[in-house]
């Protein structure tokens, strides 16, 4: 006996990966986690800080250039106010001449005013009204974009200005200007009161600037590409635009502009930007500057691909280099390995040889001492396993030998006794047919072995029970009906004599009646099963129970009294038992006054041609 029978249980499994390249993974990926980690927080920190001073820069630039733009709009406010610093103004405009002749002058008076007033050195000042009700009063360098006729009291803005009581700024549009072409125009106007009546109104004064002056101040901004400069009014009219968004980003910025008072990010088509806001002190507009997110940290992003890029190339390096390292530190442990799967296929015959000092030196010593008293230990093991297998075969001959040597004596005392009745009767002729059969019986009882075939226990069978029918005459008549199929297969010796004795015996002598015994045979999935059925008496439920409790040897009796009882089915049953196991053996099932049925199960097992005995 060898090594294979200890090992057979265990199921090996292989690593999907070795010691090896799980190390070089971890590692790698603890540091690739940690470059990461470090690139990630930087960036974001870069990005932060870029952005904050980005914000903090583009805010004072806004500032400057909001504090231009109040500078400007309060000077063209302050053209609003110049007729008040004209006393003779103010009284042509708080008079009513009478005459053509009155209305005449005081139109020529106020409209010298206003061309005073544009005598000053700006080229953005384009126009100079005054609204009143006796007429429109103008100066201009472009050609007049309002006719005399003009209902200028139906306009919006002159409703807007009268309402106000400071200065209303009206949106950009754009006129065409005899030798200008386009020109795109602004205008601040302002209500003109009486000196003497302060709550009367005199008129509107109105003036339409070039929207140059403006451009000339906010075209000096120069922001991050992708972003812009825009002026817009509480209305969201756009009153400056200087940038490359196209116009669905841009309004939508500009409209969440609008609604905020502080700086900030803001995210338009999944784009994040960056929003600078300065409201205006002289007009009701906004300074609005828009700086691209990504263009802002385009330098950090930069850098940050840059150091993970170093960062991976500098992880592959050092991976390498510690693959290498690991490949000639876990050698040993390799080795070790190596050799417990030949051990593991059952060569005990390997050692560990090498002369490591450090913990994998310890493992092979370890392996070593481990495997010597394995080996030990599977000596003392083959030892006991050869004398426990050789008491257990000798304890099941000496209980079979038992067992069928209770069953040989059991027929002889009735049968010898009938044959003297036969012969003192005068019946000779019978009692030598029951002789001979007894003679057939006897034969093949006592020279069969073990196990015999069907076909040669049915011999002894049919001897037997040739021999009761001429005992108890015409009240015994038996069939057997066996498949061929089953003929040749093997059982124990003398497994159906005890079935069809107690058929017997409880049907013939203790029934009045005729008795029919039936031997047939029945084919299962994975057993096949041989019927001894008599309809005789048959017992009760308390009777079979108790009867299939001694069988299965479920009570508490002792095995004599079993024994003493039934003995022929016990015997059989043990037999079975012993060398076919759970569930084969004997099945019993009975009704009152109907009979019983005797069934014995086998295992398919191809005939033994050295057990088959002629009998």
């Amino acid at each position: 006996m060898g090594v294979k029978p200890v090992f057979a249980g265990i199921k090996s499994i292989k690593p999907r990966w070795s010691l090896r390249q799980k190390l070089t993974v971890a590692i790698a990926v603890v540091t690739l986690s940690a470059v990461f980690a470090v690139s990630g927080i930087n960036h974001l920190r870069y990005t932060e800080y870029f952005s904050r001073q980005t914000s903090r820069q583009t805010g004072q630039l806004l500032e400057q250039v909001g504090v231009n733009v109040d500078t400007y709009l309060d000077e063209l406010f302050r053209l609003t106010l110049a007729p008040y610093y004209n006393d003779d103004v103010m009284r042509m405009l708080d008079s009513r001449p009478a005459g053509d002749a009155g209305k005449l002058e005081k139109s020529r008076r106020i409209e010298a005013f206003l061309g005073s007033v544009m005598t000053i050195p700006r080229m953005d000042i384009l126009r100079v009204y005054i609204f009143s009700d006796d007429g429109i009063y103008s100066s201009e360098k472009a050609v007049s974009g309002i006719p005399h006729d003009f209902e200028y009291t139906q306009a919006d803005w002159y409703e807007y200005a009268m309402d106000s009581e400071g200065p209303v700024f009206l949106p950009v549009r754009s006129e065409e200007i005899s030798g200008r072409g386009e020109t795109q125009l602004f205008s601040v106007v302002q209500k003109l009161r009486s000196k003497a009546d302060n709550a009367r109104i005199l008129g509107i004064i109105r003036v339409d600037a070039n929207y140059n002056g403006i451009r000339s101040i906010c075209d000096k901004v120069r922001l991050q590409s992708g972003g812009g400069l825009y002026i817009a009014d509480s209305s969201h009219n756009l009153i400056y635009s200087n940038g490359a968004l196209d116009t669905q980003t841009r309004d939508g910025l500009l409209s969440l502009a609008s609604e905020r008072v502080f700086d900030g990010r803001a995210v338009i088509n999944g784009k994040p930007y960056l929003l600078n806001l300065y409201p205006l002190k002289t007009a009701d507009w906004m300074l609005i500057a828009i700086n691209d997110y990504g263009e802002i940290n385009k330098y950090a992003a930069n850098t940050k691909n840059t150091a993970l890029i170093v960062a991976l190339i500098c992880t592959i390096a050092s991976v390498t280099l510690l693959f290498a390292a690991l490949n000639r530190f876990l050698n040993p442990l390799r080795q070790v390995v190596s050799l417990m799967e030949r051990v593991e296929r059952g060569d005990l015959k390997m050692r560990y040889d090498g002369k490591n000092g450090d913990e994998i030196g310890y493992l092979g010593d370890s392996f070593n001492r481990m495997i010597n008293e394995l080996e030990k230990g599977i000596l003392r093991n083959n030892l006991l396993l050869r004398e426990v297998y050789e008491a257990q075969y000798l304890e099941k001959e000496a209980q079979y030998d038992l067992l069928c040597s209770q069953i040989r004596p059991h027929f002889l005392y009735n049968a010898l006794n009938t044959i003297s009745l036969l012969v003192k009767c005068g019946e000779n002729s019978d009692a030598v047919t029951a002789a001979e059969k007894l003679s057939v019986y006897l034969r093949g009882i006592m020279s069969s072995s073990h196990n015999i075939p069907l076909s040669s226990e049915l011999k002894i069978i049919d001897a037997y029970l040739a021999f009761q029918r001429i005992r108890y005459r015409s009240k015994l008549q038996y069939n057997i009906d066996i498949n061929e199929r089953f003929l040749d297969y093997s059982l124990p010796a003398l497994s159906l004599q005890p079935l069809v004795e107690n058929a017997v015996v409880h049907g013939s002598e203790e029934v009045s009646s005729a008795v029919c015994i039936r031997i047939y045979t029945v084919s299962e999935q994975d057993s096949w099963i041989i019927c001894v059925e008599d309809n005789a008496g048959g017992m009760s439920a308390e009777a079979l129970e108790k009867l299939r409790e001694r069988i299965a040897f479920q009570n508490d009796e002792s095995d004599e009294n079993r024994f003493a009882r039934n003995i022929g089915l016990v015997n059989v049953q043990k037999r079975i038992r012993l060398k076919y196991g759970m569930p084969y053996g004997i099945i019993i099932e009975s009704e009152p006054g109907r009979g019983t049925l005797v069934m014995i199960r086998f295992p398919y097992i191809e005939p033994e041609s050295e057990a088959n005995i002629n009998v």
